[in-house]
This record gives structure tokens, sequence and C-alpha cells, in this order.
């Protein structure tokens, strides 16, 4: 029989050591990666015998989420546009023109506080997957870009 190394966390292998004499871990791994890997050759033979079509399969979920991620941008800009009304004239005038949307935008020392609202929950927690929290952020600052456009000469 073939040995190898296994990792696990310090504290499993704490509460692992416990139980050494009553659990053989060797054979629950055996066991389980064995169960692993018939559940995957299971799937991987379904799906090589038509049971499973996963090209369509994967076709519906692009377009599903070509959808969201339109709607998501959407609702942004709508968010946005609404959001240039009623914010100050500092905070609209930064987010239309200096304000970049990049991976860091969440500490965005002005309007950090604000994007963070507007994808999560009262909880704190995000609402939407991070796919669609971009896009619905790239529409939000479209629709703050768009409404400044808008009123920027008559001020």
């Amino acid at each position: 029989m073939a040995r190898i190394t296994l990792s696990v966390p310090n504290e499993l292998q704490v509460k692992m050591e416990k139980y050494k004499d009553v659990i053989n871990f060797s054979k629950v791994f055996q066991e389980t990666i064995a169960k692993k890997i018939d559940e995957k050759d299971a799937f991987k033979e379904r799906i090589k015998t038509g049971e499973i079509d996963v090209e369509s399969i994967v076709a519906r979920l692009k377009k599903q989420k070509a959808e969201d991620e339109e709607r998501f941008f959407d609702d942004g800009v709508e968010e946005g546009f609404r959001w240039a009304q009623i914010v100050s004239y500092a905070k609209l005038v930064y987010a239309a023109g200096k304000f970049e949307l990049n991976g860091s935008w969440y500490t965005d020392p002005i309007l950090g506080e604000d994007l963070v609202e507007l994808v999560t929950d009262q909880q704190g927690e995000v609402e939407m997957p991070k796919s669609l929290a971009t896009c619905f952020l790239r529409g939000w600052l479209e629709g703050v870009r768009n409404f400044w456009n808008e009123v920027r000469h008559r001020l």
C-alpha cells in the first residue's frame, strides 16, 4: 500500500489526537476519497453518455449571466442617477470626475461608505455576487456621470 502525507489545520490535528485510538483516520480518508472519486467518475460518465448536456447548460447559464449583468448595470444607472440628485455638490463633482471604480473602491475615503451601503443589505452582508456588484457599480457611475453632464453647465 502506498503512503502519502496529509496536511491538516493545527486545530483539526489537536481534535484528531483525542480520537486517534478510536478512529482509523487512514480508513476514513480512504473511504472518503474513494467515494469522491466514484462520484466524479459517475458524473463524467453521465456527461459522456449525453445524460447531462453540459454545453446546453453552460450556454443557458452564460445567457442568464449576461442578462443579470445587464439588469444590474441598468439598476446601477438608475441608482446612480437617483443618488446624484440628493448627494452633496462636493461628492457629486468627485464621483463624476475624479473617482475611478477599481479593485479598492470600498476604501475610497470619499465614496467608499456610500458604495458599500449600495451593495450590502441591512446586516452589512453583500447582497449580490461580486461580478454583479461590479456591474451595478459601473452602472451607478455611469448614472452619476450622466446626471452631472446634464446639470454641470447650469451651475
